[in-house]
């Protein structure tokens, strides 16, 4: 399973609850979402668009039917690729089922990047090119999956690479945003290097009351 590390989970004996459910399972195919709250909402549940198709979180999966659709496509660089893996499990005749678990998101600590604030104007691009005929979702589309060379996972980095393709962070950040988002971070200092002052020194005063001027303009 893929999981954010930024989720409470709140059921007593969890490890337990998914084991009971994976053993009343008759074949390998199924996708064992875990619910989700986050700020409140509740996250899975059919979305209009995606066919109203219910889209596992985080899910349990059996290792066989990864196998069988291939793994992961390389050219997402950081988001969207897990919607895209259990999309093309769908199609092999994967059912999403419940574990009966709910995630609870917390927020997230003041001036942390995200890859989702990173990468999702590139690979929300990438994922419309493959999932979507004229602007709208088609379930049944086929194309070839580019993905990772195994034998070199480890050793080898694959593109696309994302910011690590630039020799400068604040060239990436700049040049993969649209206009307003250019200006925002600029002035958030949404950049490592403003990353990393904050967190060698958020006790500091100074540093705490900048942050919350910034906190309370921008998020």
């Amino acid at each position: 399973m893929e999981i954010g590390d930024d989720l409470v989970i709140k059921n007593s004996k969890p490890l337990e609850t998914i084991q009971k459910k994976i053993r009343k399972q008759k074949n390998i195919f199924f996708l064992m979402s875990h619910q989700v709250i986050s700020y409140g909402d509740i996250i899975v549940k059919p979305y209009k668009e995606y066919n109203d198709l219910i889209l596992p979180f985080s899910p349990i999966f059996n290792k066989k039917v990864f196998n069988l659709v291939k793994g992961i496509d390389k050219n997402f660089i950081g988001v969207m690729f897990e919607i895209d893996l259990y999309l093309r499990m769908m199609q092999k005749g994967c059912k999403v089922i419940f574990s009966g678990l709910t995630f609870y998101e917390k927020k997230r600590s003041l001036l942390e990047p995200t890859l989702f604030g990173d990468y999702s104007n590139l690979d929300r691009k990438y994922f419309a090119s493959i999932w979507k005929l004229n602007g709208v979702f088609n379930f049944n589309s086929k194309r070839k999956v580019n993905f990772f060379k195994k034998k070199d996972l480890l050793s080898v980095s694959q593109h696309p690479q994302g910011k690590w393709s630039y020799k400068s962070f604040i060239l990436f950040y700049l040049m993969q945003s649209n206009f307003k988002n250019k200006i925002l971070k600029i002035m958030r200092f949404d950049f490592p290097i403003f990353h990393k002052i904050y967190y060698s020194n958020k006790n500091n005063f100074l540093i705490k009351q900048v942050s919350r001027i910034i906190k309370y303009l921008f998020y």
